[in-house]
C-alpha cells in the first residue's frame, strides 16, 4: 500500500511536470506569435507610408508634366531635359527597364500612366526597398548627369576627332602656312560656335543638376562632382580663348597659346580623372558610345 502511494505521488508529480513544461511552452509560442505579429503590422504601416510618399513623387510628376505641356502639342527640349531626369529618378527607384530617353507626347503620357501603375502595384516589401532607394546618389548620378559628363569628356577631348580645336587644326593642315586670315576666322569662328552650342548646353544643364540634386549626395560626394564641373567648364573657357587668337578680331587678354591649350588639356585630364574616381566609387558604368557618331 506504501508503495502504490508513492507509486501514485510520483505518477502525479511526472504528470504536472509535463503540464508545467506544455503551459510554459505555449506562453513562449504566444509571445513570439505576438512579436511577429507585431513586426508584420509595423512593417504595414511602413509601407503604407512608403507608397503615399512614393505615389505623391507620381503626382509630382503629373504636375510637372501638365505644367510644361499647358497646352502645347510638344514639351520643349529644356522642360524635357528637366521631366526626364525627375522621371527617370523614381523610375529607377522601383527597377521599371522603362525609362525616358526621347522625347515624345504620346511616349511621355503612357510611360507617366504606366510608372503611376507600377508604383501602385508594388508589394508591401518592393514598395519599401524602393522608398530607400528613391534620390540615391548612384541613381541620380546615372539619370540626371552621366550623360552630360561624358560627352563633355567626350568632346572636350581635344584629341578626340570631332573636338572643335581638333577639327580646326584638321579643316586648316591643307593650306598649311599659307592659309589666309579670312580662312582662319572662318575655321576658328566655327569651331567657337560649335564649343558654345552644344557643349555649353550640357554644361550649364549639369550645373542646374548638380544644384538641384545636391542633397542626394554626401559632402564628398558634391564636393567631387562640383570640383570635375568646374575643371570642365575652365577647359571650355579655354579652348574658346585659344580659338579666339585665330580670329580677325581678336583682342588680347595677355594669355599665350600655348598656356591656354596646356589650361585646356590640364584641367580636361582633372576632370575625367575626378569622374573615373567618382564613378568606381559609386559602382557606376556609362559607355561614350553613344556619342562616337555624332
Amino acid at each position: 500500500m506504501k508503495n502504490l502511494r508513492k507509486i501514485g505521488l510520483g505518477l502525479v508529480a511526472s504528470l504536472l511536470s509535463v503540464s508545467l513544461v506544455a503551459c510554459g511552452s505555449t506562453k513562449e509560442e504566444q509571445q513570439q506569435e505576438a512579436a511577429k505579429q507585431q513586426e508584420q503590422q509595423q512593417k504595414e504601416q511602413e509601407g503604407k507610408k512608403a507608397k503615399l510618399h512614393l505615389q505623391e513623387k507620381v503626382t509630382a510628376l503629373e504636375e510637372e508634366y501638365d505644367n510644361y505641356m499647358d497646352g502645347q502639342e510638344y514639351m520643349d527640349h529644356q522642360d524635357f531635359g528637366s521631366f526626364k531626369k525627375d522621371f527617370n529618378v523614381l523610375a529607377k527607384s522601383i527597377k521599371s527597364s522603362k525609362l525616358l530617353d526621347i522625347n515624345d507626347t504620346e511616349k511621355n503620357a503612357n510611360s507617366l500612366k504606366y510608372l503611376k501603375n507600377s508604383v501602385d502595384e508594388l508589394s508591401n516589401t518592393q514598395v519599401i526597398n524602393a522608398d530607400k532607394r528613391y534620390g540615391s546618389a548612384k541613381d541620380v548620378y546615372e539619370v540626371a548627369m552621366g550623360e552630360e559628363i561624358h560627352y563633355l569628356l567626350q568632346y572636350e577631348d581635344v584629341h578626340y576627332s570631332h573636338n572643335a580645336m581638333n577639327s580646326f587644326y584638321e579643316k586648316s593642315k591643307p593650306y598649311g602656312k599659307n592659309i589666309s586670315v579670312e580662312k582662319s576666322d572662318e575655321l576658328a569662328t566655327e569651331g567657337i560656335e560649335s564649343l558654345q552650342d552644344v557643349p555649353k548646353s550640357k554644361l550649364d544643364n549639369l550645373k542646374e543638376s548638380l544644384e538641384k540634386y545636391q542633397s542626394n549626395f554626401t559632402d564628398e560626394e558634391y564636393d567631387n562632382l562640383n570640383s570635375a564641373v568646374l575643371n570642365l567648364s575652365s577647359s571650355l573657357d579655354s579652348q574658346v580663348k585659344l580659338l579666339q587668337h585665330l580670329t580677325m578680331y581678336y583682342v588680347s587678354d595677355g594669355m599665350a597659346p600655348e598656356d591656354l591649350l596646356d589650361n585646356a588639356i590640364n584641367d580636361f585630364n582633372d576632370a575625367k580623372s575626378t569622374i573615373d574616381d567618382f564613378e568606381k566609387q559609386l559602382g557606376v558604368e556609362i559607355s561614350d558610345e553613344r556619342y562616337k557618331n555624332m
